[in-house]
């Protein structure tokens, strides 16, 4: 059923998912310009020029395919067994995410500082809700077979 638990942990990671895709992950600070890391890739601050070129669609795809997995996966409340297959490969697109946004943040631009914002900090509690909400399916899905059992 939607009004389970696991659906708000579900619906809140997706939240916070596209949320990411509004603010920026960090500043990055070189020796003659600053730079913003966001979803797509990273940008001069001032006239909005791309640093790396084509190299961000897998960040970028990867959040949008955690947003929609996240959402799809609050209506397979029917089969538990795949609902907690799919909390997994989000949790590994989440896990790929956060390595893309450091990567880009730290190793794009040696020799330069840089500063993280609060959205960087989106995906990990989209990891964590996601991780939250498979505990919960798990629980469920031992009750059901409890009560076979009792049958």
């Amino acid at each position: 059923m939607i009004q389970r638990i696991q659906s708000v942990w579900l619906f809140l990671s997706a939240v916070f998912i596209a949320a990411a895709f509004f603010f920026p992950f960090a500043q990055i600070t070189s020796k003659e310009t600053q730079y913003v890391l966001i979803y797509r890739g990273v940008f001069k601050q001032t006239n909005h020029e791309m640093l790396v070129q084509n190299s961000a669609y897998l960040l970028a795809g990867s959040l949008a395919l955690v947003f929609i997995l996240s959402l799809l996966t609050i209506f397979l409340f029917k089969n538990r067994k795949l609902q907690m297959k799919m909390c997994l490969y989000i949790s590994l697109l989440i896990i790929l995410s956060s390595v893309g946004i450091i990567y880009f943040a730290g190793f794009v631009l040696p020799n330069s500082e840089t500063n993280y914002s609060l959205a960087s900090v989106f995906p990990l509690v989209a990891f964590i809700l996601i991780l939250m909400a498979r505990n919960r399916i798990k629980k469920d899905e031992e009750l059901v077979r409890s009560t076979d059992r009792i049958r």
